[in-house]
């Protein structure tokens, strides 16, 4: 059971990994996502070399060299930790500098190295024991790089847990999992140093320390999965909003015309959404959206009730549908909002639903009379032009 479970949390980060290293070349500069990877993929070292199949074919195509892949699983622990320090300040801190926490690593790795050295490699060993070692080297070895990942670990909880914000709903996810993930190899650090130390000066325990029934494999998994998931929730989180963006979005999209371009991607349909929906408000629509509409319909929101922002998502939807249905303007043109570039998307989501809402009641209703409405009615506007319909920006 426990061989089956190693392999699919494997697998499961191999895939996570090779997702993350698409999103990372689609935005080379993006440090976070950076950090996730490599994190992943040293994560993914690691759980490979700690399979006995995979370790002692290895070990058989590396020459036998001793204990040479346990030395490279323990660095790759090492790495994997620091990654996800470095993934935690780039998004929540990232004015926030990693130069010490790199030169700690870096320092550690030194030593590890040489302790290996000393220990493992000088006595040619294959593996090192699961029931612990008194060789002064191979104790220090195991003590070094122990102690780093304490180190590492009580440090990516610290940040875990004093970086927490509210108004990061899914990156506080992100931090929680990672701090339980954290708590665990705590446990599961101290739990090796005690066995390590105690069987050196003489008082062994009565169980096995490692190994596929080792007492360490019931808590390295948990801890496995909760960092897996701390690391990988918010980009997961990221892909589930884009989802929800593009379907919130088709409503209003289907409404101005957007063509369908075949645009490959989640990201770039959104984008090509957006893109299609602006086009057709400051082209084809731009004259026939009437100013009355959206300020008799903001003042008839804010009297509801409605926020503010919904209240103008509501106007700016009132003022569409009126456009679309082919209103004769009485005013100018209004001016709409106009949020920054990252909150675009969900902004326009947010009027498309309101835009689905009137149209549902606007079906709804019972057909008006044009003279009672105080302005003439004209008939649908026609095809938005060619520029929109190719899906070409102006």
């Amino acid at each position: 059971m426990i061989d089956v479970a190693h392999l699919l949390l494997t697998a499961i980060v191999f895939v996570c990994a090779v997702l993350r290293y698409f999103a990372w070349r689609r935005n080379p500069g993006d440090r976070a996502v950076r950090a996730v990877f490599f994190a992943l993929l040293f994560m993914e070292i690691s759980f490979l070399l700690g399979h006995p199949g995979t370790y002692w074919f290895l070990h058989g195509l590396t020459g036998e060299i001793p204990s040479f892949l346990h030395l490279v699983q323990k660095l790759a622990t090492m790495a994997m930790v620091y990654c996800a320090s470095v993934f935690v300040l780039t998004v929540v801190a990232p004015d926030k500098s990693v130069r010490w926490r790199t030169q700690v690593l870096a320092a550690s790795a030194v030593v590890v190295v040489g302790c290996y050295l000393l220990g493992p490699f000088r006595l040619g060993m294959a593996i090192p024991g699961s029931r612990g070692h008194t060789d002064p080297g191979v104790v220090a070895y195991v003590s070094a790089w122990q102690l780093y990942c304490v180190f590492a670990y009580a440090d990516l909880l610290r940040l875990g847990w004093s970086m927490r914000t509210p108004e990061r709903d899914l990156m506080r996810k992100s931090l929680a999992l990672l701090a339980i993930g954290c708590v665990l190899q705590l446990v599961q650090a101290a739990h090796k140093l005690y066995y390590l130390w105690a069987v050196w000066l003489g008082f062994p325990p009565s169980w096995t320390e490692s190994g596929p029934s080792g007492v360490q494999m019931y808590i390295i998994f948990p801890a496995g999965i909760c960092l897996l998931a701390g690391l990988v929730l918010p980009s997961f989180g990221t892909w589930l909003t884009r989802r929800r963006l593009h379907r919130e979005l088709k409503p209003l999209a289907s409404a101005v015309g957007v063509p369908d371009l075949g645009v490959r991607g989640l990201r770039g349909r959104l984008l090509s959404q957006v893109i299609g929906i602006r086009d057709a408000l400051v082209g084809p629509l731009h004259s026939r959206l009437d100013s009355a509409v959206h300020d008799a319909a903001l003042a008839r929101a804010l009297d509801e009730g409605l926020s503010e922002e919904d209240a103008r998502a509501r106007a700016e939807a009132a003022c569409i549908l009126a456009a679309l249905r082919g209103d004769e303007p009485s005013g100018t043109s209004p001016r709409f909002f106009a949020p920054t570039a990252d909150a675009e998307a969900a902004w326009l989501a947010r009027v498309s639903s309101a835009y689905a809402a009137l149209t549902r009641a606007d079906r709804a209703a019972p057909a008006p009379d044009a003279t009672a409405a105080g302005r003439p009615r004209r008939s649908p506007p026609p095809e938005p032009d060619s520029a929109h319909a190719d899906g070409r920006t102006r």
